[in-house]
């Protein structure tokens, strides 16, 4: 994945759908891609052992052969729960998702 094109992430709490925070793809700040790696680092903490779940919007991605991402919008591909504070943060590999 060479270049971030538009889009958002979403985490929400898998208990009751709750919104966590909206990122847009092209956030450096926030989404950092190294690769085939894209690593998504919220700027609200989430809390311990609480199961999340991240949705991502159709072509919030592209490669530098144009391919779009096919985003991600169900509650259990991209679902984690939370493990006791300074947890490391979730890992998302290009092939794996696309």
């Amino acid at each position: 994945m060479d270049t971030i094109f538009w889009g958002i992430a979403i985490s929400k709490t898998t208990s009751s759908d709750t919104l966590i925070e909206t990122i847009t793809a092209n956030d450096t700040s926030r989404v950092i891609i190294s690769g085939s790696t894209v690593t998504i680092n919220p700027a609200t903490t989430l809390a311990d052992n609480t199961g999340h779940y991240i949705q991502i919007d159709k072509r919030a991605f592209f490669d530098a052969d144009g391919m779009t991402f096919m985003g991600i919008d169900d509650k259990t591909a991209l679902s984690f729960t939370t493990g006791s504070s300074n947890a490391t943060p979730m890992a998302v590999t290009w092939p794996a998702i696309r």
